[in-house]
């Protein structure tokens, strides 16, 4: 049976192609039917039991979001931003995103390896207690690179600035669907809010599209208050 021949929802499982090009591809392949199904029905109740008209675009949005929500414990998924499910949907779905990035980050940002058909490495302008790094492929052993140690240098990280924080508050209201005079601050909690996991991951998303940034797993995972919010994104924006 064919997938637009099936008049049943058991017959619209059974015949759900599986895509296996990469291990995205396959775990949103794998995902999709059901987040479908939970978020057409999520979205049924909501338009009979409090007449809310469905919106296609955030239905869209909420079917990425649970997808990249539920893969939370697949390790693999470390190698993918959220950004990847956003920007270059149909990439995902053909198999295309990601089949050559293999990427190990050294924690505190000294030195990134990111390994496709040549190794790429990125280091920052001055290291800090760091004696020695060795690299080595499989194809070829790099020999060690030594450095000086030098005198350890502490960054104060000042806080983000007002127009920062009320433009993170507007896309958490317009995310949240919260009235247009509630109010919110810096220190205002997504979860006092009433945003569960997959809302945090829609404002994430939201966050990216509006400052043009990536927010990689580790700083969204940070996230629990504007604030939170406001201050990654200017840290991300003056790297």
């Amino acid at each position: 049976m064919k997938l637009y021949e099936a008049d049943t929802v058991m017959g619209w499982f059974e015949s759900w192609p599986v895509k296996t090009r990469n291990a995205l591809t396959s775990k949103v392949w794998g995902y999709l039917p059901y987040a479908t199904s939970w978020i057409i029905w999520k979205y049924r109740n909501n338009k009979v039991f409090n007449d809310v008209r469905p919106s296609l675009v955030k239905m869209q949005q909420e079917i990425k979001g649970i997808i990249w929500y539920w893969s939370g414990n697949w390790p693999g998924r470390k190698r993918f931003n959220f950004r990847d499910m956003t920007v270059n949907w149909v990439g995902v779905l053909a198999g295309t995103v990601g089949e050559s990035r293999t990427a190990t980050a050294v924690t505190g940002n000294s030195v990134l390896f990111q390994s496709s058909s040549s190794l790429q490495i990125k280091a920052p302008t001055r290291f800090s207690s760091l004696k020695s790094v060795s690299l080595s492929t499989q194809r070829a052993i790099y020999p060690s690179l030594r450095m000086r140690s030098v005198p350890l240098r502490f960054r104060v990280s000042c806080a983000a600035k007002p127009k920062t924080v009320e433009k993170v508050c507007e896309i958490v209201r317009k995310q949240l669907a919260l009235p247009a005079d509630s109010t919110l601050s810096a220190e205002s909690k997504f979860s006092s809010l009433g945003a569960d996991s997959l809302d945090t991951v829609e404002i994430v998303m939201g966050l990216e599209e509006a400052f043009g940034i990536s927010v990689d797993e580790e700083n969204a995972q940070s996230i629990t208050t504007v604030q939170d919010a406001a201050d990654m994104i200017e840290n991300l924006l003056d790297t």
